[in-house]
């Protein structure tokens, strides 16, 4: 039966034993933060339980992380492919797929498509310095800056002309000139 948690953690209450180097290879590995988390919850399920491998279900893991399955699945078998997870068995209906942690670090390598949508999420943001206005970071997007923009251009335009109410009167512009 599991111990009811407390916020008080005891390493006698239960700790996972892992080595040092695996430790710092994971962390130095590029990584998404999803990624990180599947990571953990492989590890408490196997090395927490002094074992090589386990059967997790992408639901199980889903629900520890609290994200969605359909995503989860998807980074489960990135990191499968990344050699970073090793698939013992495969899942069927009946059971949940066997997997664990590769310790062979040096095997692990993330396909250049990964690295790629890692670097399509991490957006650039210039700093005010270059030249990006204040609107930008308050958050504004690029279309809502152009929409600012254009709606500036027109206010611009319509300060150039006057409005009707501003246009002299015909006949107050006849009213100082002689009419010969």
């Amino acid at each position: 039966m599991a111990k009811k948690k407390t916020g008080n953690p005891q390493k006698e209450d239960g700790y996972t034993p892992i080595a040092n180097e695996l430790l710092e290879a994971m962390a130095a590995f590029p990584l998404t933060s999803m990624q990180y988390q599947i990571l953990l919850i492989v590890l408490r399920q196997t090395y927490g339980f002094q074992c090589k491998s386990s059967d997790l279900s992408i639901g199980y893991i889903a629900a520890a992380i609290k994200r969605n399955k359909r995503r989860v699945g998807q980074e489960v078998a990135k990191l499968i492919s990344a050699n970073v997870l090793t698939e013992y068995q495969k899942a069927t209906y009946s059971t949940a797929r066997k997997i664990g942690i590769n310790k062979h670090y040096e095997q692990w390598s993330m396909s250049t498509d990964a690295h790629s949508e890692r670097e399509r999420s991490q957006k650039y943001v210039p700093t005010r310095s270059q030249g990006m206005s204040t609107d930008a970071h308050r958050g504004m997007s690029a279309g809502a800056h152009q929409i600012n923009k254009e709606r500036n251009i027109k206010e611009k335009e319509r300060k150039d002309f006057p409005s009707e109410s501003e246009e002299p009167d015909a006949w107050e512009l006849l009213e100082g000139e002689v009419i010969s």
